[in-house]
């Protein structure tokens, strides 16, 4: 993969393939205004190539491809992707740990949410407020597990 192509085991339909298209056409524009060096627009660019290239493969395939992390399906896509991208060296050490930022900060807006579904459920007790906060600590779980799995991926 270059860094303005999908990989060959991108699954994307061409309406999915003309968001990507824009999208790199905007980060590249980003990347010569701000004249950030080759290297990181370089990274940018995979990024975008790689962040979609399985949005539109079913379910069966995103479980082939990160069996370790089941997951919301918003999220499977992306995890999917990551371990397609690792094995093919598509990711280095810079976007990993740019990747594990992110998930780290889904983490601490989890536990803002979680914080006030608490005190939200000690006021009302409500049956629909408890359904939202496992609902959020199963989706925490799944993110830690993303962290992890980052962690671990750097480390091999």
């Amino acid at each position: 993969m270059t860094e303005s192509t999908l990989p060959a085991w991108a699954m994307v339909s061409p309406e999915r393939r003309a968001h990507i298209e824009r999208v790199a056409g905007l980060v590249t524009s980003w990347a010569d205004a701000m004249r950030v060096a080759p290297a990181e627009r370089s990274r940018w660019l995979r990024a975008v190539w790689l962040h979609d290239a399985l949005r539109d493969a079913g379910d069966a395939r995103l479980a082939e491809l990160a069996p370790s992390t089941p997951g919301p399906p918003e999220l499977s896509a992306g995890a999917s992707a990551g371990s397609a991208a690792v094995p093919l060296d598509e990711s280095d050490e810079a976007a990993i740990a740019e990747t594990r930022k992110r998930f780290e900060a889904m983490l601490s807006k989890i536990d803002s949410e979680l914080e006030r579904l608490g005190a939200e459920y000690d006021q009302t007790l409500s049956r629909e407020t408890l359904a939202t906060v496992r609902a959020t600590l199963n989706r925490r779980k799944y993110i830690q597990n993303l962290v992890l799995r980052t962690e671990a991926v750097s480390h091999e």
